[in-house]
C-alpha cells in the first residue's frame, strides 16, 4: 500500500504553513518589529511598503476617531439642549429617554397648535356673521 494522505470526504486541504512574522503582522500590527531587512515578504510588500501602509491605515483611524468623537459630542450637547426645555426632573433621565420626552413635547404643541387654528377659524366665521 503507498504512502498517502487519509482524509474525510468532503475534508478541506491542509492550510499552507504560515510564517511567524506572517502570524504577527496578521494579529498585532502594532507590535511589528523593526529589525528586519527590506527584502520582500511573505506577501510580496516590502517592509517599507508595509510600514507606510501600517502607518496610513493609523492616521486614518486617529482622523476617524477624532469625527466620531465630535459627532457623539455634538450629539450629546443637542440632547442637553432638549432637556433644558423639558419639564425639570428629579434626576436627569437617560437619552432615549430625553428623546421620547421631547417627541412627547413638540407632538402636544402641534395638537395644541392645531386646536388654536381650529378655534380661530371659528371666531373668525362668528364675527362674520355678525357684520
Amino acid at each position: 500500500m503507498a504512502d498517502t494522505e487519509h482524509t474525510l470526504p468532503g475534508a478541506l486541504p491542509p492550510t499552507p504553513p504560515i510564517s511567524a512574522k506572517s502570524l504577527l503582522i496578521q494579529h498585532h500590527p502594532h507590535h511589528v518589529q523593526q529589525d528586519y531587512d527590506h527584502t520582500m515578504d511573505v506577501d510580496g510588500m516590502s517592509s517599507e511598503k508595509f510600514e507606510q501602509m501600517f502607518e496610513r491605515k493609523r492616521k486614518r483611524r486617529e482622523s476617524h476617531n477624532v469625527v466620531e468623537r465630535r459627532r457623539r459630542e455634538n450629539i450629546n450637547a443637542r440632547i442637553d439642549d432638549l432637556y433644558a426645555l423639558l419639564e425639570p426632573q428629579e434626576t436627569k433621565p437617560s437619552r432615549g429617554t430625553i428623546l421620547q420626552l421631547t417627541v412627547d413635547y413638540v407632538r402636544d404643541m402641534q395638537a395644541k397648535h392645531y386646536d388654536q387654528q381650529q378655534r380661530i377659524l371659528e371666531l373668525e366665521a362668528q364675527l362674520r356673521q355678525q357684520i
